[in-house]
């Protein structure tokens, strides 16, 4: 830290006393606490840049980042030109989303003390996170020239290979980093990574460095899972069983065991005991996210779903059934475009790589780039009605916001077909067609029990939507309020619908793929069968990806085991069975 002079006060001694003991714990590398001494320091001189700097710190690492803003927003006014300063509160800026000011921030810091390797490491993590790659690569190794092994750089860098697909540059980098022996999280997300590949040899390998480095119940557990993909279901359900018994077991990690051995129960058809599991872990989701999502006064998921439909239900049909608006004027990055929506666990995933193997169609795995675009309408109660009027500039803001939000997650967005893979956008087709009238839109169709089920046992990143699977009802509610949706909104609007059955695209992946190329208007080409392969090389950021990466799966009638558990919530989806051609006879199932 730099010393200022020092101010004349009367307790000048006590003040010159608590600079020492900061100057120690920084030597020591105790910067924690010299940040909190800072905080009794700035008594004394509550002007002094460097102290506000360091006190920020702690702020910081508590998450108060407005009142560490504060701070370091006073230190630069004291101090403009100083490097250290502008490095702190480039980071905050970027921890609250302010990118383009953080950017500044860092660019100020470089332009003062380009040598300071902490300055330019924060900044190639602001780069990365403008999906910048090669110039955040450049810093990282730039930092490595310097401090040959560092940790940080080695496991940034194998994170933006993982986001580039790059496995095998991932893995070289993973290995350098898990060398040192304090760092398991790397080998643990080379297990997870490993596992969405198929490649159970390797995850295996993988968590077994994981827990040798880490001796934690997450670490414990994707063991576990590997071993049970691999066949080695005695082994996991034993070392989950340990889990349980270990202390200090937290909530997140109860629930992700009780779901794994679920699967393994599933497996082993011991049904009853696998309900058991699925249901407490689903249990224990709901209630360690329940203050997040369940508040009381807010509204759900499926309500806001309802509140949307009830807004366009209320207007006049005209409003939406006339002749769609020309797109000739529209300024797009692409040739043209598709959204491929359903619902979750209705083959969206295998959709997706189908179409991912045209060497002319890009397309982009669930990055919610239509809501993003339209925020202050769908929090409204009446904002499918601004939105019907809602002039062609303000559209244009909108389509504009859409493809910057495609842009950062497909870098290479190009002339190409471009394909949106969202499910749960099947609620928002008004919203599609007002601002892409001459988008197409795919829609995936699986037996409604089959997805409810699958909806339940599987263990989603939690969202306002994945909250609703915590139980079978939620999981019916929410599929019953979405297909509502859907069949209303493509019953007044224009947009073209392709119904793609997840049954044909088991049974006939070829014929399936043909005739979706044929709305897409699109040649077939042969590249779009290879899926498993291309699950393999590509990074899919759902559940279904190590699925699809083992190759075709029919898991028609997953539900029926569990009929008993699902009685409730079948009447809620037999509209829905029977709309979409699925059969009640049971007679050819066990």
């Amino acid at each position: 830290m730099v010393m200022e002079p020092i101010p004349d006060v009367n307790r000048e001694a006590e003040f010159l006393a608590l600079l020492s003991e900061i100057d120690r714990a920084l030597r020591g590398g105790d910067t924690l606490g010299a940040s909190a001494l800072a905080f009794n320091a700035l008594e004394f001189a509550p002007e002094h840049s460097g102290l506000l700097n360091l006190a920020a710190y702690k702020l910081i690492q508590n998450d108060e980042l407005d009142q560490a803003r504060i701070l370091l927003e006073r230190a630069r006014h004291i101090a403009p030109n100083d490097a250290n300063i502008l490095n702190s509160l480039g980071n905050v800026l970027r921890l609250e989303g302010e990118i383009l000011e953080a950017r500044r921030a860092f660019d100020a810091a470089m332009e003062l003390d380009h040598t300071n390797l902490q300055i330019v490491f924060n900044r190639a993590r602001l780069l990365e996170d403008l999906s910048e790659n090669e110039a955040a690569r450049a810093g990282y190794n730039r930092v490595l020239i310097a401090r040959p092994g560092d940790v940080d750089c080695l496991t940034r860098l194998f994170h933006l290979a993982i986001s580039e697909n790059n496995y095998a540059e991932a893995e070289r980098l993973g290995d350098l980093a898990i060398q040192d022996q304090s760092l398991g999280s790397v080998a643990g997300r080379l297990c997870r990574i490993a596992i969405e590949r198929a490649d159970y040899v390797t995850a295996r390998n993988y968590g077994e460095r994981a827990l040798a480095r880490e001796q934690g119940a997450a670490a414990a557990i994707g063991l576990a899972q590997a071993e049970y993909l691999s066949g080695d279901t005695d082994l996991a359900r034993k070392r989950l069983e340990d889990v349980f018994t270990g202390s200090g077991l937290e909530a997140l990690d109860r629930a992700i065991a009780h779901g794994l051995l679920g699967d393994i129960e599933h497996r082993a058809e011991n049904y009853e005991s696998a309900y058991s599991h699925y249901a407490e872990c689903k249990r224990l989701l709901a209630k360690l996210y329940s203050r997040e999502f369940s508040a009381i006064g807010s509204e759900s998921y499926v309500d806001a779903i309802s509140r949307l439909r009830a807004n366009f239900e209320s207007m006049p049909p005209e409003l939406w059934t006339s002749a769609p608006p020309s797109e000739e004027d529209f300024e797009s990055p692409v040739k043209a475009h598709a959204f491929l929506v359903g619902f979750p666990r209705s083959g969206t995933t295998l959709l997706e790589q189908v179409l991912a193997g045209h060497p002319n169609i890009q397309t982009m795995d669930e990055v919610d780039a239509l809501s993003d675009s339209l925020t202050g309408y769908l929090e409204d109660p009446d904002g499918l009605r601004r939105l019907a009027h809602t002039s062609n500039q303000s559209l244009a803001k909108m389509r504009s916001s859409y493809w910057r939000k495609c842009r950062a997650a497909t870098p290479r967005l190009n002339g190409s077909y471009f394909v949106d893979k969202m499910p749960l956008n099947s609620a928002l087709l008004p919203c599609i067609a007002k601002i892409f009238p001459s988008a197409r839109i795919i829609f995936a169709i699986r037996d409604p029990r089959d997805v409810a089920f699958s909806c339940f046992r599987t263990r989603f990143t939690m969202t306002p939507a994945m909250y609703e699977f915590c139980s079978v009802e939620g999981a019916a509610r929410l599929y019953d309020a979405v297909m509502s949706s859907f069949e209303l909104y493509r019953s007044r609007l224009w947009l073209p619908v392709f119904e793609a059955q997840y049954s044909d695209l088991v049974g006939d992946l070829e014929s399936a793929a043909r005739r979706l190329c044929q709305f897409l208007g699109v040649a077939f080409e042969s590249s779009m069968l290879a899926v498993a392969d291309r699950a393999k090389s590509m990074r899919i950021s759902t559940p279904s990806a190590g699925q699809v990466a083992r190759g075709l799966y029919d898991g028609t009638g997953s539900w029926r085991p569990y009929r008993s558990y699902m009685t409730p919530i079948l009447p809620v989806l037999a509209p829905w069975v029977e709309r979409y051609g699925f059969s009640d006879d049971e007679s050819h199932f066990p």
